[in-house]
């Protein structure tokens, strides 16, 4: 946002707020009302704008948790017999603050732009030493797994629905230069999904061995993901289980070799919503794992919760986050059988960012199906919360 694009946003506000004088505003709303008045789709840094505002006393407010609450009109005062009036905020009264301002928008520029990209390094074990740059959002146990997974050992990551343990997994593997590959289990998926089958896809319909996606990383090195892992068919994890743990596993379809070695560049992961005790309140539908199962992953158990530093890069108008943060902690204290995910964050984000949701639209997709009382017990306190009332 260049100085002329500052100015032009200042006046936008101060004509909005001067539009109806008595009104109050909360942050996100101005913001959303400026946007739509500029045609400009960067929210956060509107909503820059606006605090700078407040906490230089050109315009009417106060901060909660940096946050501006209450913002309206300030009429300042005047000689008897006078009507109200405010001095444009982009006069020449009110320069000197706004060049203080500019070095503060210049570091909330810099901080909107971090948030686009990580950069880390990564050493890589396979082969020469190398340093790989990698631009992405990184969940904060990302180098505890990448380390895992570069001493080969078997993860296993749990946690709360869409908080992105899937999208980790092919963060590994990209991290570490190896093809990536999943499948997402049920309880009616075959050992054909992870050992290859024999279909009648050759000449006059003979029966022809095809490899698995698992079977290609296992024998070619790969990182390979067993996506809802807590539920998948018990005769299926016997399979990984021998795979996993011998460095050889039986290939019965396919005759003229038989048995498949464990490449070293083979990293197997599971990711899972419980931590395989079963299903629970929350995660009805899934199962509990054979203890042999959970040895095999035994130093790769990672948990992982919502982050909410991937929160602020995923969503970040923070008048939405915050809201959305506000559900997800009430949701937790009352203890009830809901999530406010990362993924739907994300979404949320781009209805309202690129298709023009208002944040009623948002609840109406969010609380679908919720009883009146899960509503009252999250909706309001989250609501109070933001608004400081």
């Amino acid at each position: 946002m260049s100085t002329r694009d500052f100015t032009y946003a200042v006046n936008t506000v101060t004509n909005l707020l001067n539009q109806d004088r008595s009104q109050k505003w909360t942050q996100l709303r101005l913001a959303q009302a400026v946007a739509l008045e500029t045609g400009r789709k960067d929210l956060y840094m509107i909503e820059v704008v606006i605090k700078t505002l407040v906490t230089t006393g050109i315009v009417e407010g106060w901060m909660h948790r940096s946050k501006a609450r209450n913002i309206q009109w300030k009429t300042q005062a005047v000689s008897p017999g006078t009507k109200d009036k405010v001095t444009p905020v982009a006069s020449v009264e009110h320069f000197e603050k706004i060049k203080k301002l500019e070095a503060d928008l210049k570091e909330a520029q810099a901080r909107y732009a971090e948030k686009k990209d990580v950069v880390i390094e990564v050493q890589l074990l396979k082969g020469k030493k190398t340093v790989k740059v990698m631009k992405d959002i990184f969940h904060e146990r990302f180098s505890e797994v990448l380390t895992l997974a570069k001493a080969r050992k078997n993860v296993f990551i749990y946690g709360p629905t869409g908080c992105g343990k899937s999208h980790m997994a092919e963060q590994v593997a990209k991290a570490l230069d190896l093809p990536f590959a999943f499948v997402s289990c049920t309880a009616g998926m075959s050992e054909g999904q992870l050992g290859g089958r024999l279909l009648p896809v050759g000449k006059q319909g003979t029966f022809e061995y095809i490899i698995s996606e698992f079977l290609k990383c296992y024998e070619n090195g790969g990182v390979f993901l067993i996506d809802e892992m807590d539920a998948a068919d018990s005769n299926v994890l016997l399979f990984i289980n021998a795979a996993i743990a011998n460095g050889r596993t039986a290939v019965p379809n396919r005759p003229d070799h038989p048995y498949a070695v464990r490449h070293p560049d083979f990293v197997c992961m599971g990711a899972a919503n419980t931590v395989g005790t079963g299903a629970d309140r929350m995660y009805s539908g899934r199962n509990k794992l054979d203890a042999s199962t959970l040895d095999r992953f035994a130093i790769g158990k990672v948990f992982m919760d919502y982050d909410e530093r991937v929160d602020e890069q995923l969503c970040p108008n923070d008048g939405l986050r915050n809201l959305l943060l506000g559900y997800r902690k009430a949701i937790r204290e009352n203890r009830l059988e809901r999530a406010m995910s990362t993924r739907f964050m994300q979404d949320a984000y781009d209805m309202t960012e690129n298709f023009g949701w208002t944040i009623t639209e948002v609840d109406r997709a969010f609380f679908s199906g919720w009883r009146e009382d899960e509503v009252n017990k999250v909706q309001i306190p989250a609501w109070k919360h933001v608004t400081g009332s």
